[in-house]
Order: C-alpha cells, then structure tokens, then sequence
C-alpha cells in the first residue's frame, strides 16, 4: 500500500484499503488455499497498478528504482498467480510447489527443508 501510494498510484486507494481490509487480509484460521488465493490477488492488484505506471514511464528515478524492486520481490515471494492455486486445488502435478517455485526464481529454498520429525509436528499443529 505505501509503495502504491508514494508511487502515485493511489487513486482510490482509501476504496483499495477497505477491499483489502474485507478480503484480502490474512487472518487467523485461514486455511493453506485461502492464503495462496489472498497473496495471488495482493500481487494481482500490486502489479496491474505498478506495472503500467513503469511502462509508460510515469514513474521516474527513485520511484521507478523503488516499484521495480517491489515487482522483482514480489514476483519471488509469491511466485505463483490465481491460476496456479486453482490448478494446485485441482491436483495439477504441473504446478510447482511454493518451495520449487521460489528457489526457481530466486535460487533460495524459501520454505526449508524438514526431517520426518518437524515435518509432523508442523502437521498436527496445523490441524483443526
């Protein structure tokens, strides 16, 4: 939001605020999917105002610098968008876990490897 805003890219930005505060925001309880869907949108909606202001090049110096690197960050930590969770909810082998796809574009294991151990202790913490 302050990358948008100090990119001059906050036109409705109170609007774009609440819409985020009603159903974007990552809330306790919120299962695997509805976060991937919450962090695909977040990312859709940062770009698609990002993106053309770098393109028709509204954005200048610092500004620029700054929105790129915002894109390039994002592009990393959610490296997937709404179509890829919905082929992952579908059980479409040919989309990549979020592990995979960060250390494919970033070269670094985002999400760590885990023993047998951790790997069932995160799972019954996880379980409702």
């Amino acid at each position: 939001m302050a990358t948008l805003e100090a990119g001059g890219a906050a036109t409705g930005l109170v609007g774009l605020a609440e819409q985020m505060k009603a159903g974007l925001y990552i809330l306790p309880g919120d299962d695997v999917v509805s976060v991937a869907q919450k962090l695909a949108d977040i990312k859709r909606i940062t770009l698609s105002r990002l993106e053309p202001k770098l393109r028709g090049k509204l954005l200048k110096g610092a500004q620029a610098e700054e929105a790129q690197r915002v894109i390039d960050s994002l592009n990393i930590l959610v490296p997937y968008d709404m179509l890829d969770v919905i082929k992952a909810e579908r059980g479409e082998k040919s989309t990549p876990t979020i592990g995979e796809a960060s250390k494919k574009a970033s070269g670094v294991q985002v999400i760590p490897e885990h023993n047998k151990e951790e790997t069932d202790l995160i799972n019954k913490y996880l379980k409702k």
